[in-house]
This record gives structure tokens, sequence and C-alpha cells, in this order.
């Protein structure tokens, strides 16, 4: 199961159309299941921003370690190290070459702003060369924790962290290069004891061995302490936590639900619950990564909460000012007002009159598979034709909820939820819809299903009638 703070599922989009950080949790999401796990690069060039940059700890630092100890040429690491659009592509391509039934799954992550975060389970067959490494044939299931900015409604920034060991050990290999026996395993990384250990002081409330954690010139972030700043020294930091351990009168706990260490960083999620003496009380998800010095301190740290204006509330004495929770929402783009309005009045009442004014004459869709709405469809009365047709086929039960979208003066993207009847089957399909327009009008369309073969099955005979349907 995936899940989006309080284990809502994913699969299920958000009704508001505007971005939000739950859209962007589900955006995260489609790109994992859709891009990487399914090869399909389409999405990539959809959902991130094209100066897009990624930074992948974990499996880079196994490749690495494979490299040193011989197993593997350095001179093949190039593909890994690449941090562009492009290169994740070729990245991901190395990958699904070889392993098979590569799938990310049980997430649990925390949207705040334009913030994602969170961690999941990646569980994959080695069934091709890695690297030169035969194919072992092995399932195996390792951890990851991340975190994507995005900027526009699209991922700008990735850092993802993999659990290097449990990578290893899955294709059969240790830090010795030899092949691992099934009883064998890694030593925990040195990091993650040390995080565990900073965690448990904060239940014991060991002030001294919280301190002694954090280097002199710490910096911490996190719009929870301090709004728009961050907090800069071990002086400072100690100073929060002082306070919020005295505010919640001792009783603040933290519970490691996962946590990830690779070279210097180390991701953590958590859950926390503290309580005042005036009864109020705080209880969420927190997501963590910390960045460690050699002599194993914490150099910084990055921390999101599942409501962290709802922290600073709480964190407040009694009748001060409440911090406005709502951040001004920019003004929505007038493509996706007018393609909203659009959509609305030929879902409710085939009013296709919108639709038609947006369309350039010569206007051209081209939609997946081979139902009758799938091929090339050449001029915009032969593209508008096909909703009443396929409303027709359904019985007039075809709806569509426009769900997420996003445009810009040449380009408007947007996430369908198409629903019908028919024959006693129900269907429910998430439908990518990229419009192009020039001048104001669209020129071309395409339309991307979920699943094609479900969508092609549904809308099995009987034929759309003669002359209808579109040029193929």
């Amino acid at each position: 199961m995936n899940r989006v703070i309080g284990d809502k599922d994913v699969a299920r989009t958000s009704h508001e159309a505007a971005t939000t950080p739950q859209t962007n949790a589900e955006k995260l999401v489609a790109f994992q299941q859709r891009f990487v796990d399914q090869g399909d690069e389409s999405v990539a060039d959809l959902l991130l921003d094209p100066d897009f940059n990624v930074d992948r700890a974990g499996l880079t630092s196994a490749v690495q370690a494979l490299a040193a100890i011989g197993e593997i040429a350095p001179a093949q690491l190039q593909s890994s190290e690449l941090s562009k659009i492009e290169g994740l592509k070729q990245a991901a391509r190395v990958m699904r070459s070889a392993f098979d039934e590569w799938r990310h799954h049980d997430h649990t992550l925390i949207a705040d702003g334009d913030l994602v975060t969170g961690h999941w389970s990646v569980t994959a067959r080695h069934s091709g060369e890695f690297f030169g490494i035969p194919a072992t044939g092995r399932t195996f299931t390792f951890t990851e924790a991340g975190t994507a900015r995005f900027e526009n409604g699209r991922i700008k920034e990735l850092w993802f962290l993999s659990d290097s060991a449990e990578f290893l050990r899955g294709i059969g290999y240790s830090l010795a290069g030899k092949a691992a026996g099934d009883a064998e395993s890694w030593a925990p990384h040195p990091n993650v004891d040390r995080l565990r250990r900073h965690y448990q002081a904060f239940t014991e409330r060991d002030l001294d061995t919280i301190a002694a954690g954090y280097a002199a010139d710490v910096i911490w972030h996190g719009d929870h302490a301090q709004p728009g700043a961050a907090l800069v020294g071990r002086d400072a930091v100690m100073e929060v936590i002082r306070l919020h351990l005295d505010r919640s009168n001792d009783s603040a706990r933290h519970q490691v639900q996962s946590i990830v260490g690779s070279g210097e960083y180390v991701m953590s999620y958590l859950t926390y619950r503290a309580s005042r003496p005036d009864g109020r009380t705080i209880a969420g998800n927190e997501s963590q990564i910390h960045r460690m010095n050699a002599d194993g301190t914490i150099a910084q740290v990055w921390t999101y909460l599942e409501d962290s204006a709802g922290f600073r509330e709480w964190q407040q004495e009694e009748g001060a000012p409440v911090p406005d929770k709502e951040a001004e929402k920019p003004a929505e783009h007038p493509l996706i007002t007018r393609m909203k309005t659009a959509v609305a009045a030929a879902s409710d009442s085939l009013d296709l009159t919108l639709l038609h004014e947006m369309m350039a004459e010569d206007c051209v869709l081209h939609a997946d598979g081979n139902s009758p709405l799938g091929g090339d469809h050449h001029g915009r009365d032969t593209v508008l034709a096909n909703f009443p047709n396929l409303t027709a086929i359904a019985g007039g039960t075809l709806a569509l909820d426009v769900t997420d979208i996003m445009a810009n003066e040449s380009f408007l993207v947007m996430l369908n939820r198409a629903t019908a009847e028919r024959n006693g089957q129900d269907m429910a399909q998430m439908i990518c819809v990229i419009w192009r327009f020039v001048d104001g009008c669209a020129v071309e369309i395409w339309d991307h299903f979920a699943d094609v073969s479900a969508w092609d099955a549904f809308w099995e005979s009987p034929a759309v009638p003669s002359g209808e349907a579109g040029t193929r």
C-alpha cells in the first residue's frame, strides 16, 4: 500500500486542480512507478524541471564499493554519476537492464510547501549483468529515503539515499567482494547507530549527550523551529531543544520508523508525540536528514514536519498570536482556468463549445491503444467527435474529473480521472493529457492512459459507427 500522510492511498488523486503539497507527493510516486519501474521516459520529461538535478547516494556508494574491491572497472561509474534528466534516463536504463520486476512500494511521505520527503521500499530481481556482475536470479528488497523539491508543479531537485548494504547483500556481495551467504549481513552504518542513540537521548532528556552529538558550528534547517531561517551553532540549537522539552514537561517522544545511512548522510523517518501541562498535544510524522562530520558529530540537519505551522503554534505561550497557516497562492494561469471550465462543460452536459474555441482547426490528437479513441485523429471536428462517441458507447455514464493541471504559454499538462459503466463493468482510469498551444490555440494533443490494456478492453464492441472514427 502506498501511503501519504495519515495512510492516504496515493492512487486516489486529490480533487484539487491546483498544485498542492498532496499532489506533489502523488507526482513523486507516479514518477517512481511510471518512469523508474515501468520505463516510461515521457513521464520524466513531463514531471521534471528542465534544470532538474538529482543527488543519489547509496546505490552510487554501492557501485563505488564494488569498484574499490576490483569487482568492476571505475570507468563504468559514469552513468551512475550523471545528475541531469538525460543522465537519469541513462542510469534508469542501466538498472532496468540488470533488474526486472523493479518496484517502488510502501511509501510513507510528508508533503509540506514545495517539499516532499519520506521513505519507501524497492523490490527487484537481479536478472541481468550489473556492471560486470552476472545475474543471480535473487529477488530482494532494500530501503530508500528521499526528498523532492518542486517548482511550478515540476520536480526541480531530488535527493535519494539508498541502503547500499541491503542492495549489495541482495545481489550476493559483501565488502570483501565475495558472494555473501544467506546468513551474512553487513554491520550497521556507524552514523545510523549514532543517530539512534541521539534520538534515545531526547526521550531520556539527556541534554549532555544531545549537545555532544552536535558540532559547535552545526546548522539546523526547519521551519518548525524558526520560519524562513536556520539555527546556526550548537548553543542556538540547544536553546530550541530545551524550550521544546520544557514546554512538553519532558513528555516528548520520538520513535524511529525507518533510518538509512550512506556516506556522510543519514535519513530518518520518525513519529513524534508531546503534551503540554495545559493538555495541548502535538503528534505526527517527521522526516530528518543529517549530514555527519568525520568525527561522528552532526554538521547539518534538515527537519520536515507533517504540520510545521501546528507545531509552532503548539510551542507558543498561551495567548500569543497564531501564525497564518495558509500561504498566499499564486495566480492561476489563464489556460488552466479555460481548460477546467471547458472540461467541466463537456463532462457535465456534452457542451463542447469552449473546447472548440481552444482548438485550432487543424488540431491533431494522438492517443494510445486500440480503443475507438486510439490512433491519430486529424482536424478539430474529428477530435471533438470522440467525446460524444465514447459517451454514447458508455450509455451516458462517461465522466471526466480534472485532478491536477499545470500550464505555461506553450503547453498544458492535465491529469484526468475518467469513470464510466458499461455492460455491468465499472471503469476508473487516470489519463495524462498533453496539449501544445500556438498563439493560444491547441494544435496537438496527446492522451496517455495509466493502463492502456484495461482502457482498450472496456471499450471493446460495439465499435464506433462507421465514419465517426478519426483517421488512423
